[in-house]
């Protein structure tokens, strides 16, 4: 079983919105329903949240399916060039999204371990090094 999870957890989608929207720098901005900046805010809810999220989704595909293969495919960076390519993303804001990328890709690389050490047959995938 192939699965690539984690992202809509993170809000990657909003954050990405954000920033294309924002007249600011958008990791200084917040989003709504949170109380800090997304520079804050987005690795506190990628290691608090989302990573036992993951965990837990693992654990309950090994609880249905015990002999199942898992291959847990991480996150590739965001942008390349700096981020130039796309409005409202630039080069403070491309940084800074490509290590929520790489944030995302170490919590679910935990969780994959967290997972094996428990007898579950997992793997993380890093996509990083192929683009």
């Amino acid at each position: 079983m192939t699965l690539s999870i984690g992202g809509n957890d993170a809000k990657f989608i909003d954050v990405l919105m954000q920033c294309i929207l924002s007249v600011q720098v958008c990791q200084d901005s917040t989003l709504d329903g949170d109380t800090a900046p997304l520079s804050q805010a987005e690795p506190d809810r990628i290691n608090n949240q989302v990573e036992p999220r993951v965990e837990s989704v693992l654990a309950q595909i090994h609880l249905l399916a015990p002999h199942a293969k898992i291959l847990l495919m991480g996150y590739p960076d965001f942008f390349d060039n700096g981020g130039q390519c796309l409005a409202g993303i630039g080069t403070a804001e491309a940084p800074w999204l490509n290590q929520m990328a790489d944030l995302m890709d170490n919590a679910m690389n935990t969780a994959a371990t967290h997972q094996q050490n428990a007898g579950v047959d997992v793997t993380f995938s890093d996509p990083r090094h192929d683009f």
